[in-house]
């Protein structure tokens, strides 16, 4: 999905266009008394700085797709520069940033127990805006007081331990990340296929990209189920989480069903091992044969075959475990299904039964007759009110002698008018010789005439 090798700190500065050897003076500089003297110059040093952060992160610079470290390792020093030394400026950077909610610090972000949807966009949480605490935040905002002050380095100068998180990269990746396990839920068409602990969690998107972290994992989960509400997170007293992906809560029962999925897992990643040792063993075996004396030959081959029966026996165990754990899984989900067919048997039931005791069988005679009733009373208040509008006899007698009338003068007019045409049509094709008729051709012609006249 990405590179696996992310660009080195240094390759990123000397790449970002606003770094040029003009400006990396000003950049390196303690440039906070620029916000007064010079707040066009000081915008410009936050603007580039903001850049090369959001590169950074897009880069993978702290081997995370979604935050950049700021102390382990020290993130200055490895942007030192010689001969500028450090960047002095980098925590005024960091808190400008954390301000404008562009940057969120890790530690913040985790602690934090209401949606940070609501906190980056207040004025979409209606219960914030009507909250006397809201207003007066604002008002003390405004005259130079912030109630969510933020330090990004000490007394000394120096960057305090902390991760910075790109509120938009980490919604990005995570809508990404989310699809994958939503298309797995979906194709899967099994109820366990929602159900994970960190661990499984992360080996399965891992398995999507290799360059996604556990951290990043970590964050996606926090995003999923207190930000959006897309899955429920819960933590045993021994500090494993189970995740369940959906609008229910995780039931004593997911979490059997995660742990035996997590031992699956474990089973298979196990036989997976053995397979491999014993294929090496194997070829081991092959390499006896270079040995030159017999006794070595058989010495060598007798420890490779027991420890090939080691492995083997390990194997079939192995085997055989993942066999039965697999098959309590499949009837798990099988139970599972057959629940939610007779849940949905009984709610039916109960639907039908509702339905049909809104129907008295005894009324549905009478009904039938009621409406047999209604309908020969709309037959005759038919029939009586065409009694008024009904034609006399004599008067369809007339009317049909006045259309044969007019059918047979029409037939006489289409006829007289086709003789006509046709008399046309002959005396157009007649040949008369008008200077020197012979006496042959006018005894024709005489035949054609008289004919004609005869029509």
């Amino acid at each position: 999905m990405s590179d696996t090798t992310p660009r080195s700190i240094a390759q990123i500065v000397h790449s970002n266009p606003y770094f040029t050897e003009s400006r990396l003076r000003s950049l390196y500089s303690d440039f906070a008394k620029l916000k007064d003297l010079n707040p066009d110059g000081y915008q410009a040093n936050i603007h580039a700085w903001t850049s090369l952060i959001e590169d950074l992160i897009k880069n993978n610079a702290s081997y995370s797709k979604v935050f950049v470290s700021a102390f382990h390792p020290s993130l200055a020093h490895e942007l030192s520069i010689p001969p500028h030394g450090k960047p002095k400026s980098l925590g005024l950077v960091f808190e400008e940033l954390v301000n404008e909610n562009i940057l969120i610090p890790y530690s913040r972000y985790k602690s934090e127990t209401r949606s940070f949807h609501d906190l980056i966009n207040p004025t979409s949480s209606i219960g914030q805006l009507i909250s006397p605490s809201y207003w007066v935040s604002k008002g003390l905002s405004s005259i130079g007081f912030s109630t969510t002050s933020f330090r990004a380095s000490d007394s000394k100068g120096e960057l305090v331990d902390e991760k910075y998180i790109s509120w938009e990269q980490l919604t990005k990746y995570a809508g990404i990340y989310f699809d994958y396990i939503e298309k797995e839920i979906e194709d899967s068409g099994n109820p366990s296929s929602a159900l994970y602990n960190s661990h499984t969690l992360y080996s399965f998107l891992h398995s999507k990209d290799i360059t996604l972290t556990e951290k990043d994992v970590e964050l996606f989960v926090t995003y999923w189920s207190r930000d959006i509400k897309k899955c429920a997170v819960r933590t045993d007293s021994e500090g494993y989480t189970y995740i369940k992906f959906g609008s229910t809560e995780i039931s004593d029962q997911d979490i059997g069903v995660i742990q035996l999925k997590a031992s699956i897992n474990n089973l298979n990643r196990r036989n997976i091992e053995l397979e491999a040792k014993i294929l090496e063993v194997e070829n081991n075996m092959k390499g006896v044969l270079s040995l030159k004396r017999k006794d070595e030959q058989k010495s060598r081959l007798g420890h490779l075959l027991r420890i090939k029966r080691v492995l083997s026996k390990s194997l079939d165990g192995s085997l055989s475990s993942y066999s039965e754990l697999s098959s309590i899984l499949l009837k798990i989900e099988d139970s599972k299904f057959n629940k939610d067919v007779y849940t949905q048997l009984v709610s039916s039931s109960a639907i039908l039964k509702d339905l049909n005791s809104k129907i008295n069988l005894d009324d549905i005679a009478d009904i039938k007759s009621e409406i047999e009733e209604e309908m020969e009373k709309a037959d005759e208040i038919s029939s009586a009110l065409e009694i008024g509008n009904s034609v006399d006899e004599s008067e369809l007698d007339e009317e049909l002698e006045k259309l044969y009338k007019e059918e047979v003068t029409e037939k006489k007019e289409n006829k007289s008018s086709k003789l006509d045409d046709e008399l046309l049509e002959r005396l157009g094709n007649l040949n008369v010789n008008e200077t020197d008729p012979s006496p042959i051709e006018e005894d024709a012609e005489s035949k054609k005439i008289a004919a004609l006249e005869g029509l």
